[in-house]
């Protein structure tokens, strides 16, 4: 779905960026499930240690979209592995790195939300219906923050949170400066650990405005690598 009233610009105020985030079918089907995922997981009270999974997938999620942003999204070799395949997602975000400050070109659509939650869904409810609830609730709840950073990360919005401005400057220069760097969308802690944070350079830049502006001096990026 095409949002006509943000075309040629990203949502600029919070409100903006709420009503466009719930407009599209994607965020708005992956706020569904995951609602009703927290209600259902409640109602077959769940073991400790299920509590204890879905906490501990959403505290280190940064780790699963920086395995994915650079694995699967980008063409990085993948360690031990001698073949790559360039993928359908792959595709895809080379499409969203050709036109960053497209918001319309952000998020997932509701087709990869649902084939998600029958993966999830499916393989849990193989073993319990707990085990199932948890899985799904832990992916999108993951999904949720996942897909509401990467829109902040492209709007015109520049926050007061000093943890969402060193998110935000991330993302950009990702997709400003240098596609080689800054993986995680929703924290940075993942990049750290792996060595693909800001370089030194940047470091006391993070929140600067150069970094927080769509507006940055864009490199003729090539292929995703």
């Amino acid at each position: 779905m095409i949002d006509d009233s943000l075309r040629g610009h990203a949502p600029r105020t919070f409100k903006e960026l709420w009503l466009f985030f719930f407009k599209q079918p994607g965020p708005l089907l992956i706020t569904v499930i995951t609602l009703l995922s927290v209600a259902a997981f409640i109602y077959v009270k769940p073991g400790f240690m299920l509590v204890i999974f879905v906490v501990s997938k959403i505290l280190f999620r940064s780790i699963y979209e920086w395995l994915s942003h650079r694995f699967v999204m980008h063409f990085s070799k993948v360690p031990f592995v001698p073949l790559n395949i360039k993928n359908p997602i792959y595709n895809m975000h080379s499409k969203h790195h050709a036109n960053p400050s497209d918001p319309n070109g952000v998020n997932f659509g509701a087709l990869p939300a649902i084939a998600l939650f029958i993966a999830t869904f499916g393989l849990g409810i193989i073993v319990s219906i707990e085990i199932a609830l948890a899985l799904t609730l832990a992916s999108f709840s993951c999904l949720l923050l996942y897909e509401w950073f990467h829109l902040l990360s492209h709007s015109e919005v520049i926050p007061r949170s000093k943890m969402q401005k060193n998110i935000i400057s991330r993302h950009r220069y990702h997709h400003h400066i240098d596609s080689a760097c800054c993986f995680s969308v929703s924290s940075i802690w993942a990049d750290r650990i792996f060595g693909t944070d800001l370089p030194y350079e940047f470091s006391e830049l993070e929140a600067d405005s150069c970094l927080l502006s769509l507006k940055c001096e864009s490199e003729n990026l090539g292929e995703l690598e």
